[in-house]
């Protein structure tokens, strides 16, 4: 299924994210402006966060780090923060009880222990427009600000939408 979405998405990937994204489904490429160019030192990430899932029956057998995503998600945003980079997240799972305890544990962490290079984190999953809070896992404060979009398409009576950041 991976393969299957970068080939479909590969117009939208430069080389090393459409290589990156192949392998695991997370990648990371400059953010640009609209009429294309880089901004300097700012980057999205896409992550993979299918395995925090509790109803995926095939992340019982994968337990752990999946395809090695949270090793590559540390050592990204521990290099971004090596040469004062920022990054955007998006992923279609937020940490949220739909995840697995280990996996929003280890997530929120990494928000945490990075909230000064995450600037915007972006989640779907859900189908509505919602604005949440993620919080240190032993202190409790705010550490992020999540932006869970809703669908195009209607999904259980509700209506559909879209953002435009």
């Amino acid at each position: 299924m991976i393969t299957e979405s970068a080939r479909v998405w590969k117009e939208f990937f430069t080389p090393e994210a459409y290589e990156e994204f192949g392998k695991a489904g997370y990648y990371k490429t400059p953010l640009k402006t609209k009429s294309g160019e880089d901004i300097e030192g700012a980057w999205f990430i896409g992550f993979n966060s299918e395995n925090c899932y509790m109803y995926n029956r095939y992340q019982v057998a994968t337990r752990g780090d999946y395809f090695g995503a949270f090793k590559w998600l540390e050592e990204t945003l521990a290099e971004l923060e090596r040469n004062g980079h920022i990054a955007v997240i998006a992923a279609h799972i937020p940490p949220s009880p739909d995840c697995r305890h280990d996996y929003n544990t280890r997530y929120t962490a990494l928000q945490e222990r990075y909230q000064h290079v995450l600037r915007m984190q972006l989640y779907g999953h859900y189908h509505i427009e919602y604005f949440g809070t993620t919080r240190a896992v032993e202190s409790r404060k705010p550490v992020a600000t999540n932006f869970w979009g809703s669908s195009v398409a209607v999904f259980i009576g509700k209506n559909p939408s879209f953002r435009i950041l």
